[in-house]
């Protein structure tokens, strides 16, 4: 049975790289490199503190609504798995052209990331990406963009 629960875990992974894909011009990428994994998470997790140009993402996660700022990121998904800490962010570029989702699946020692620019969600287009679920495993959510603001 666990190795039943491993394959579809996997082909929900794979199936949300091939609707992402399809969806738009960028494509997930897949790093398992502990050390690089670290750095991104890093890089995302840490706040901007310019103030001098803000943007603000409104965008729909499934059937959520979700607000996000160019000086944060948003954790879309987050579990506890032993003493580390699986989890998917969503942050806005630093150019404030689109937006970069992660997930780090600890389970599975490896990461998925994404940058999408804001112009390829032209013409309600929605990407499919992978992101941690409660129980730790990858749930694959729709992320639609509504609209920007930056001031």
């Amino acid at each position: 049975m666990k190795s039943f629960q491993v394959a579809v875990r996997v082909s929900a992974a794979c199936a949300a790289a091939l609707v992402v894909a399809c969806s738009t011009n960028s494509s997930v990428a897949t790093l398992t490199d502990g050390a690089k994994i670290a750095e991104l998470e890093r890089e995302l997790s840490t706040p901007t503190m310019d103030l001098s140009r803000v943007t603000v993402a409104y965008l729909k996660v499934d059937t959520q609504n979700i607000q996000v700022a160019s000086i944060m990121p948003v954790v879309l998904g987050e579990a506890k798995s032993g003493r580390q800490t699986a989890r998917s962010l969503v942050r806005i570029t630093p150019d404030h052209k689109g937006l970069t989702l992660y997930t780090h699946d600890v389970r599975k020692k490896s990461a998925y990331t994404i940058t999408v620019p804001f112009a390829e969600f032209a013409n309600q287009k929605v990407v499919a990406f992978p992101v941690i679920g409660p129980t730790g495993a990858l749930v694959e959510k729709k992320i639609a963009l509504d609209k920007t603001i930056t001031r």
